[in-house]
């Protein structure tokens, strides 16, 4: 239970990371 627990917690500090950096790219071409 712990360890599914973690790995759940991993999975979404990765999938905020990703979306973080989606958002970053997306501001970035939008002000080209």
């Amino acid at each position: 239970m712990l360890v599914n627990q973690a790995d759940t917690e991993v999975r979404l500090l990765d999938t905020t990371a990703i979306h973080a950096a989606k958002a970053v790219e997306f501001a970035i071409a939008e002000s080209q």
